[in-house]
C-alpha cells in the first residue's frame, strides 16, 4: 500500500495506474512514428477500453449471475461488487477497436501490431500489481520459487510474478521485432512483401500458451462439468493466433491455402454482385 498521510492507496491501483498510463505512451509514441493522428489514437483507446470495461463487466456477472441475480445495483456498483473477466474484456475491446479502425479506413492489422506492444507493457505492470496485492497466488508447491503469502502457510506459485516476467520479456521481443519481421523470409508471402499482423498473432500465441501455463499453475476458477473453462478459452486464442500467424504469412503460399482462401472470396464478391444485380430489376 502507498500511504500518503490519511490516505492509503491500494498496490493494485498504483500499479493498475501505471499500467494504463505506460500502455497508452507506448500505443500513442508508435503510433505517431506511424503518422497516425495522435488525437483519434487517444479517442481509440478511450473507445476500446470503454468497451472492453462493459464487455469483461457483463461477462463477470453472467458467469456470477448466481451472486448478481437482476438486482442491477449489484451488476454497476464496482466498488461493492468489484470483478472483470478477460473474455468479456478482449471481445468487447477488439469489436470498439476494429470498429473504430475501418470508420477511420486504418489498416487493422497495422494498427493492432502497434497496439499489443502498449499492451504486453500494461499486462507486465497489471501482473506485478497481482502479485504485490496477493492475489496472484497459485497452487501450493515446494519449488524453490514458491513464495509464502501473508495469512498463508504452505509455499504457493507467485504466477502473477512469473507473469510480469513473461509480459516484460514478450513487450522487449514486440518492440525489437515490429521493424524486423517485414525481412523474415519465411513469413513473406513474396520478396519483400509482408503483411501487418504478426505482432498481433504473436500476441494471441502467448496469450494462449500462457493463459494455459498459468491456468495449472492456479487454482481452478470457472469449472463446468469439472472442466476449468478459463483454460479452454486461453487455449483457444493461442490457436486462433497460431491459424492467423499461418495465414498471414508466406507458408499458407506455399501449402495452396492463400489462393483457396483468395479464389472462395473471389467467388463471395460475385455471388454479392449477382445478387445486387437481381434485386436491381
Amino acid at each position: 500500500m502507498l500511504k500518503l498521510g490519511p490516505v492509503v492507496i491500494p498496490t493494485s491501483m498504483v500499479t493498475g495506474l501505471l499500467a494504463l498510463i505506460l500502455g497508452v505512451f507506448v500505443f500513442w509514441k508508435r503510433s505517431r512514428e506511424e503518422y497516425f493522428q495522435e488525437v483519434e489514437v487517444l479517442d481509440l483507446v478511450i473507445e476500446a477500453l470503454g468497451w472492453g470495461l462493459i464487455g469483461g463487466r457483463l461477462a463477470y456477472i453472467l458467469v456470477n449471475f448466481g451472486d448478481f441475480g437482476i438486482n442491477v445495483w449489484y451488476w454497476v456498483g464496482i466498488w461493492a461488487h468489484p470483478g472483470l473477466a478477460w473474455p468479456g474484456m478482449l471481445v468487447g475491446g477488439l469489436v470498439a477497436y476494429v470498429r473504430f479502425c475501418r470508420q477511420k479506413r486504418w489498416n487493422v492489422f497495422k494498427s493492432l501490431d502497434l497496439a499489443v506492444i502498449g499492451l504486453a507493457m500494461a499486462q507486465m505492470w497489471l501482473s506485478l500489481g497481482g502479485f504485490f496485492s496477493g492475489t496472484g497466488m497459485g497452487r501450493v508447491t515446494r519449488f524453490v520459487g514458491g513464495v509464502r503469502f501473508p495469512e498463508l502457510f504452505e509455499k504457493r506459485h507467485p504466477v502473477s510474478l512469473y507473469g510480469a516476467g513473461v509480459w516484460l520479456v514478450v513487450f522487449g521481443y514486440l518492440w525489437w521485432v515490429e521493424g524486423r519481421y517485414r525481412k523474415f523470409g519465411w513469413y513473406q508471402k513474396s520478396k519483400g512483401d509482408a503483411r501487418p499482423g504478426f505482432l498481433f498473432f504473436c500476441y494471441l500465441v502467448v496469450f494462449g500458451v500462457w493463459g494455459v501455463i498459468s491456468g495449472l499453475l492456479s487454482e481452478p476458477r470457472w469449472i463446468v462439468w469439472g472442466l476449468d473453462v478459463s483454460i479452454g478459452l486461453k487455449l483457444l486464442v493461442g490457436v486462433i493466433g497460431a491459424l492467423g500467424l499461418y495465414a498471414r504469412s508466406g507458408l499458407s503460399v506455399k501449402t495452396g491455402m492463400d489462393e483457396l482462401w483468395g479464389n472462395w472470396q473471389t467467388e463471395k464478391e460475385k455471388r454479392k454482385k449477382q445478387k445486387g444485380k437481381g434485386f436491381g430489376r
